[in-house]
């Protein structure tokens, strides 16, 4: 069980290190995400916030982050973010989709490591792939979420201003990392992970290997 787990997280470095990458480059395409010179400005005007009211304080003024400025600077963020979020949720949902579809439930990572996915109903579908890479635990900057949480958090942005959108994003963000560290607790010390038991699927060493 041992190599199977350093296996899995190699898998998973390998897996999300070209999910990143496929990212960025397609960000970097004005047609697909063409708010990305306003992002750099609202980013600059963050910065200066921060410098100016943080940067020298031991303490966090609470206030200031109630401040309605301090609330729009960081609702623009995410606004000018959307595009990069669509392309990141659509990019994570196709890569571990499609690939354990069409190549016998391997994805490059897990073709790398020698393992594969499998359905404990059978045969792997659509529909439980996109229930596990939704339930997916994702670390990216330091940062635990999945797919789903992201998916919500878009939405928040799109739907909600001001203090609504604030803490409507910090109750998604505080719930998703708790239960990712949850879910790769389960995957350490039982041998199944939470979005494996919703999916009904689970990773397998390759016979024969």
């Amino acid at each position: 069980m041992k190599d199977i787990k350093i296996k899995r997280i190699c898998a998973y470095v390998i897996d999300i290190f070209i999910v990143l990458i496929l990212v960025t480059l397609l960000s970097q395409i004005n047609v697909l995400n063409p708010y990305k010179k306003k992002y750099d400005k609202a980013y600059e005007k963050y910065t200066e916030f921060y410098e100016e009211n943080f940067s020298e304080n031991t303490t966090i003024d609470y206030d200031t982050l109630k401040s309605p400025e301090y609330l729009d600077i960081m609702h623009d963020l995410s606004y000018y973010s959307i595009n990069y979020s669509i392309i990141e949720i659509v990019v994570t949902i196709l890569y571990f989709t499609l690939f354990p579809l069409l190549f016998d439930g391997q994805t490059i990572g897990k073709k790398i490591c020698k393992i594969k996915l499998s359905s404990d109903k059978g045969k792997l579908t659509f529909g439980s792939l996109l229930i596990r890479v939704l339930f997916y635990p994702i670390f990216t900057n330091i940062i635990l979420y999945t797919t789903l949480s992201n998916i919500l958090t878009l939405l928040c942005v799109i739907l909600f201003k001001g203090k609504i959108y604030f803490y409507s994003n910090l109750i998604i963000s505080i719930i998703a990392t708790i239960y990712s560290y949850i879910d790769i607790l389960f995957m350490i010390n039982k041998d199944v992970s939470i979005h494996e038991k919703l999916s009904h699927t689970k990773v397998e060493l390759i016979k024969g290997v």
